[in-house]
């Protein structure tokens, strides 16, 4: 822990490296088998939630927007001020905030919170939508927690069908608000699920050092 960190454009380097030979994955799905045998990661529930990356909002004329989404470049983009355009971030309008960039999503270990699983995508896209492709990845017998941005009917079928215990909050509707007794379990997850902003905090703190960005089909 005291040594000192590499500079942020070697870790780049080898990360890309990783990620052209095809390993990163298998890589990591390697360290997280060793550190289940070591009893470092507990097979007592799993954690998903997501927090959004921001990037620095762009500055682009319509006409050049418009480009962006077809996928092109706009032609009089000199090569300097295309290195410092994010043209893959998306928005996204959270809370009456709206918010430019990316997200990553994450499943980490119930009582260790180490990070298992993760997904990085657009800021746009829903949390549940990803949270149905982490169960997948999820053991079987597991108890998985999360947010009232995760409940849905494909969600709860999945966890079911793989003996997962369901411990995602409720949501009411605009129709129908929900009881309390949801309410009351809503709090009871609440109090383990908020273990992962100690580990976005984390991951925003020390992320910081490092000017890496990477677009929204690659992991950060």
């Amino acid at each position: 822990m005291n040594e000192n960190v590499p500079d942020a454009k070697t870790i780049w380097l080898f990360r890309e490296t990783l990620m052209k030979k095809g390993v990163l994955e298998e890589l990591y799905t390697q360290l997280n088998k060793t550190m289940q045998t070591l009893g470092l990661i507990l097979n007592k529930g799993r954690i998903i939630d997501a927090t959004i990356m921001e990037v620095p909002k762009q500055r682009n004329t319509r006409q050049e927007n418009k480009q962006i989404k077809e996928g092109q470049i706009p032609k009089e983009w000199k090569a300097e001020k295309v290195k410092q355009k994010d043209v893959d971030a998306s928005w996204l309008t959270k809370d009456g905030k709206d918010y430019f960039g990316f997200k990553n999503h994450v499943v980490i270990d119930r009582e260790t919170k180490l990070i298992v699983d993760f997904q990085v995508t657009l800021a746009s896209v829903k949390d549940r939508e990803i949270g149905e492709e982490l169960i997948e990845e999820i053991s079987e017998g597991s108890i998985v927690y999360a947010d009232r941005g995760y409940p849905s009917k494909r969600l709860s079928e999945k966890m079911k069908s793989r003996g997962i215990t369901d411990k995602v909050m409720r949501q009411g509707s605009r129709n129908k608000a929900i009881s309390q007794s949801e309410k009351e379990r809503n709090r009871e997850i609440s109090r383990t699920r908020c273990k992962i902003e100690q580990v976005f905090g984390f991951m925003k703190r020390h992320g910081k050092k490092f000017d890496i960005r990477c677009n929204s089909q690659n992991y950060i």
